[in-house]
C-alpha cells in the first residue's frame, strides 16, 4: 500500500526553464541600470536585449553564460570601473539569489491538493537549501508537504545516493515499499529509491530539460508519464496490485537509521497538509 509520494522539485512540480528566465531578467536588470553606452535606445530596450543575449549565450554554453557575456558587455561599455571577472560574479550572485517569479504545473496544481487528503507528501530536490526554499515559497505549495529535502544540506544525501531517501523515509515513519518517488531525471533519481526498495515514477514533462533523456540501463523508473493528472490512477493501479514492483538494483532494503545520533539537516517541518503556515 502507498501511504507517501516524496516528489522531485525542478522540472517535475514546475518548469526549470521558467527557473533560469526569471533569473536571467534579474541579471538583466542590472546590467541594464549600469549601461554605460549613450546609443539612444530606451533602458526598456535594453532591458530586452540583455536578456535575449543572455538566452543566446546560455544556449551555446550554459555553463558558462555569464563569464562569455561578461566579456562582450566590458568590450561595450569601456567606462566601467568592473572587470569581466568582477561582472560575471555579481552576475551569478544576481542569478542565484533572486526571488524567483515561477509557476506551478497546472497538472501537479490539480493533483496535489487530491493527493495530499488521502497520503503524505514530501519533497526531495538536489540542490542549495537556500535557493530550493525560495522556489518552493515562490511556488505557494509547501503546506501541501509534510518533510522536504534539500540534499544540497549534506553532500552524502545527494542522488543518485539512497541516503537522502532512508532519512525521509523513516521521517515519514513509513517502510520504502510504501513510498513512491516522482522524478524527471533518469540520470540520478531513480537509481536510489530503487535500491531501498521504493516506487519509481517519470514525469517526461514537455519543455523540460530531461525530456528527450534515454534511461541507461539500470535507470529506468517502473512508470513513465507526460502529465501528473495520471498518477492518482498509477498509485491506485499499485495498490491493488495492478502494477508489480520493477526489480531492483540490489537486495538492500535500508540502510542503518542515523535518526537517533545525527542531525537531520535540511529536513524542514511543514504545517499539516491543507493549512497555510
Amino acid at each position: 500500500m502507498i501511504r507517501a509520494i516524496i516528489f522531485d522539485l525542478d522540472d517535475t512540480l514546475y518548469l526549470e526553464g521558467d527557473y533560469v528566465r526569471s533569473g536571467f531578467q534579474a541579471v538583466a536588470q542590472w546590467l541594464a541600470s549600469r549601461n554605460l553606452r549613450r546609443d539612444g535606445r530606451s533602458p526598456k530596450w535594453v532591458l530586452m536585449d540583455c536578456e535575449w543575449e543572455l538566452w543566446n549565450e546560455s544556449k551555446d554554453d550554459p555553463d558558462h553564460v555569464f563569464e562569455r557575456y561578461a566579456l562582450k558587455w566590458h568590450a561595450r561599455n569601456p567606462g566601467t570601473t568592473m572587470l569581466p571577472e568582477e561582472i560575471a560574479g555579481t552576475m551569478l550572485q544576481i542569478y542565484r539569489s533572486h526571488q524567483p517569479e515561477i509557476q506551478v504545473c497546472s497538472d501537479a496544481l490539480k493533483v496535489l491538493p487530491q493527493l495530499s487528503r488521502d497520503m503524505q507528501l514530501a519533497i526531495l530536490s538536489d540542490g542549495d537549501p537556500e535557493r530550493q526554499q525560495r522556489k518552493l515559497q515562490a511556488l505557494n505549495i509547501a503546506h501541501l508537504f509534510r518533510k522536504v529535502i534539500f540534499t544540497g544540506s549534506n553532500p552524502a544525501w545527494a542522488k543518485p545516493s539512497p541516503e537522502g531517501f532512508q532519512v525521509l523515509v523513516e521521517a515519514l515513519d513509513c517502510r520504502p515499499q510504501e513510498c513512491i518517488y516522482v522524478a524527471d531525471n533518469p540520470a540520478k533519481d531513480f537509481a536510489g529509491p530503487k535500491e531501498l526498495g521504493m516506487r519509481t515514477l517519470r514525469i517526461r514533462r514537455p519543455g523540460s530539460l530531461h525530456e528527450t533523456r534515454e534511461p541507461e540501463p539500470g535507470q529506468e523508473s517502473e512508470a513513465t508519464l507526460t502529465s501528473m493528472l495520471g498518477l492518482p490512477d498509477i498509485v491506485h493501479e499499485m495498490n491493488i496490485g495492478l502494477r508489480s514492483p520493477a526489480r531492483h538494483l540490489g537486495t538492500r532494503c535500508g540502510i542503518e537509521s542515523r535518526s537517533s545520533h545525527v542531525r537531520i539537516l535540511g529536513l524542514t517541518e511543514l504545517a499539516p497538509a491543507g493549512k497555510s503556515r
